[in-house]
């Protein structure tokens, strides 16, 4: 988050994960005594797609508490945005711009497939990773999200018709905002919508 790089964890190319290893576990001599523990993080950010590894940094953290449960509570809120960090986060940025930037046919290839296969959350996913730093994949990219949007909501009408019927249900007398999300997330034109605009009228008279 600190970084502007966070997200629904919807990029199915790129990974940015943590192994953590413990170093040590230990019992202080002080009175009274103390639990401590000793990790060693390593951040990673990898390529799904090649397996590569585009940046990686470590990080030794320790943990001290009045058990080895509150010590590793503690441990985690040691865990710091170093320097190290921060480089290893500007050069993995790089790469993944790079990358984008030289896999355009790739990436259009995956966008169109998943959308002929009817996966249009998944397609609508990949379009939307596209950083705007990488122009020629990211104006593809802005072009493509207006129909697979179109086209996931289309999908979903009946599941979100469904789930507004039984939020209006469980609402019994009251209303709900929620009952109003569900109803604009059902497309317009479709038969679902015309269907939910007389439930959803009945229900906000009620």
């Amino acid at each position: 988050c600190q970084n502007g790089i966070s997200s629904l964890g919807t990029n199915p190319y790129f990974v940015f994960g943590t192994e953590i290893v413990q170093n040590s576990r230990a019992v202080t001599a002080t009175t009274p005594q103390k639990m401590t523990v000793e990790y060693q993080l390593t951040f990673v950010v990898k390529n799904n797609v090649t397996g590569d590894v585009y940046a990686t940094a470590t990080q030794d953290v320790t943990g001290v508490g009045n058990s080895f449960t509150e010590a590793n509570q503690n441990f985690v809120k040691e865990i710091k945005n170093t320097t190290a960090l921060q480089t290893m986060l500007k050069t993995a940025s790089d790469r993944i711009i790079e990358w984008y930037n030289n896999n355009l046919e790739t990436i259009k290839n995956h966008i169109e497939s998943s959308a002929l296969d009817g996966d249009y959350g998944y397609a609508l996913a990949l379009a939307m990773s596209v950083p705007e730093q990488a122009h020629e994949a990211f104006e593809y990219a802005q072009e493509r999200i207006p129909v697979l949007s179109k086209e996931f909501f289309l999908k979903k009408s009946a599941d979100m018709l469904n789930e507004m019927v039984a939020a209006i249900a469980a609402a019994g007398d009251d209303f709900d905002p929620v009952n109003g999300a569900y109803f604009n997330l059902i497309h317009a034109g479709t038969t679902e919508q015309s269907k939910a605009q007389q439930i959803y009228e009945q229900h906000r008279t009620k």
